[in-house]
């Protein structure tokens, strides 16, 4: 790979607060490889990722929060898909025998190596092989979800609980809303959560949804296991809060959204505690 590392973690400085965020989207760098291959370039490759969440996610650190950013981008390798989600309609060989090649995200061409970008436009006019999905797995995905795990198991051992929050953005048209909260219907963490993230983003003025059209994705359901004291919220942030989707630049809206994250997990604190 042409990249020093797929994901950068930054600690809490200090470690003041049981939570953890990440952001498996809003990797920039587009290998060698994937550019030769594909059959989009500019905004069009580019259509797949959470342009400037990283951003919106800077200050967490500073307000004791621990945040893992994805540096690779997602139309090369999902580190939010299960890595046996493997698309038949993309690799000529036969998929091995544990293969998940029938779930949702396969049928839309969003596997661990996508088909698409998220604009439903094919991406390829060279395919990968198995064996190139194999290694991308083992370079990205892999050590992606093992510092996401350490960074859990840390979070565990200092405060004996860990909450995660995955954070994402959503196309404007995506939802009528400003922010969906997913917890995978219940499933990633405790209803006070939800219930405190939901009030404190409705006071702040946003319209918020709750599992549709987003419910939690690979990252949440692996982790969100609230009897084992880990806790997962699934985050969308609509783009036209802070950005322009056609230009892909910023709007002045991105600084509110720094503010709002790191006031909301104080909010969020106080319920875990």
């Amino acid at each position: 790979m042409d990249a020093p590392l797929p994901f950068t973690y930054l600690p809490p400085d200090p470690p003041a607060r049981p939570i953890l965020a990440a952001s498996p989207h809003s990797g920039a760098h587009y290998p060698d490889e994937l550019t030769a291959a594909s059959r989009l370039q500019g905004a069009a490759l580019r259509a797949s990722e959470d342009c400037f969440v990283d951003e919106i996610a800077a200050p967490l650190p500073s307000g004791g929060v621990g945040l893992l950013l994805a540096r690779v981008a997602r139309a090369y390798l999902d580190v939010n898909r299960d890595p046996r989600e493997l698309d038949p309609m993309l690799f000529a060989e036969p998929l091995p025998a544990d293969a998940l090649s029938d779930t949702v995200n396969i049928r839309s061409g969003l596997g661990v190596v996508a088909r698409v970008v998220a604009s439903g436009q094919a991406l390829y006019h060279r395919p990968p092989t198995l064996a190139d999905a194999r290694r991308r797995i083992a370079a990205v995905h892999a050590p992606y979800h093992q510092a996401l795990s350490e960074a859990i198991d840390q979070t565990c051992r200092r405060f004996g609980q860990c909450l995660l929050l995955d954070l994402h953005s959503m196309p404007s048209g995506a939802a009528p809303v400003d922010v969906v909260l997913g917890d995978c219907h219940g499933e990633s963490c405790l209803p006070a959560v939800i219930e405190a993230a939901d009030a404190f983003l409705t006071d702040q003025g946003f319209r918020v949804g709750r599992n549709h059209p987003y419910a939690g994705g690979y990252t949440t359901r692996l982790y969100g296991r609230p009897p084992s004291g880990v806790q997962a919220l699934q985050i969308e942030l609509s783009r036209r809060l802070y950005m322009d989707e056609a230009r892909l630049e910023r709007r002045p809206g991105i600084e509110r959204l720094k503010t709002c994250l790191l006031q909301m997990v104080a909010r969020l604190e106080a319920h875990l505690r």
